[in-house]
């Protein structure tokens, strides 16, 4: 049997790191997994993602036993998929609300008007969609017509029932929106925070302090911590933020942006407090990367955070 992973190239976030570490996980126990590149014309991963065992393929001739496995943000397939059976499909729901939106960006509205009417017909994304679509500002115009501009580098044939499909949870909020649907195919799923390099090497997983090299007592490292230093994501609530810094010239607020991983966790591990106030869709990697390296995590009571980040 083999598993292939749906999965965007050339994407640095949590989503795609995921898949890799998904593949990655099955190899090592010895199953047949591969990477298959939603887009055929992008196949070079990010370089930080080369540590994982996770092989690319473009294309293959499919198997009676294959099993697809794709996130939620791509619920049309491509067209190799079209008579794929539903009992082999696995939707991941690493987000629960970006899911119907992105789908939606990534499908072909003018070349296919019978899959057009089928998108149409759906009635929660349609208002999901409108409502994105009146939202925008005029400056935002050309970024509308993108949203509806068709993909015509690759061939889509398949609108995915995520009703009649498996489900893989990332998180207790895409649980508990699969179970509110009615859904009744669902197993728990998470990614992971990757323990390798330095950084990592002396932290305790269940208290999140730096541990003495002379003995095992555990004790806060005093020279790494400095004192008023909060640092948050910047992609995130950055207006109101950037108000409370205004508010709060006392306290250094540091924004996490353009940050390779070496930067994010030294960042992390010298702030006395990581700062998130925007929606968790499902279970970022920041906040579980800060509380591994012994920095407080103050989160807004949103989405996936809603439920103990679990």
């Amino acid at each position: 049997m083999r598993v292939l992973i749906l999965c965007p190239l050339g994407v640095k976030t949590g989503g795609p790191e995921a898949l890799h570490q998904l593949c990655d996980a099955l190899r090592r126990q010895g199953r047949d997994a591969y990477l298959y590149p939603t887009n055929p014309s992008i196949t070079q991963r990010i370089e930080e993602y080369n540590v994982y065992d996770a092989p690319i393929v473009p294309y293959l001739a499919l198997h009676d036993s294959d099993v697809l496995v794709t996130p939620e943000t791509f619920l049309v397939l491509p067209s190799q998929f079209s008579d794929f059976p539903n009992s082999r499909i696995w939707i991941w729901w690493l987000s629960v609300d970006n899911s119907d939106v992105k789908a939606a960006s990534n499908f072909e509205f003018i070349n296919h008007p019978i899959d057009m009417a089928q998108w149409i017909s759906n009635e929660r994304l349609m208002k999901k969609v409108l409502i994105k679509f009146f939202n925008f500002r005029k400056k935002s115009f050309f970024k509308v017509r993108s949203f509806f501009k068709p993909n015509t580098e690759i061939n889509y044939s398949r609108v995915l029932d995520f009703m009649k499909v498996g489900a893989l949870a990332q998180s207790t909020y895409a649980f508990k929106f699969l179970k509110s649907q009615g859904h009744l195919k669902i197993l728990m799923l998470s990614d992971y925070i990757s323990l390798e390099g330095e950084l990592f090497s002396n932290v305790n997983l269940s208290l999140g302090f730096a541990l003495s090299s002379e003995d095992s007592e555990i004790e806060a490292d005093s020279e790494v911590k400095t004192a008023n230093v909060v640092c948050f994501n910047y992609a995130k609530s950055r207006h109101f933020i950037l108000k409370l810094a205004y508010w709060l010239p006392q306290v250094e607020f540091v924004p996490i942006n353009n940050m390779n991983k070496q930067e994010i966790m030294e960042t992390l591990t010298r702030s006395d407090l990581y700062l998130d106030l925007g929606h968790f869709p499902g279970k970022d990697r920041l906040p579980r990367e800060a509380i591994l390296l012994g920095c407080p995590v103050l989160l807004a009571k949103r989405g996936s955070a809603r439920y103990l980040y679990l």
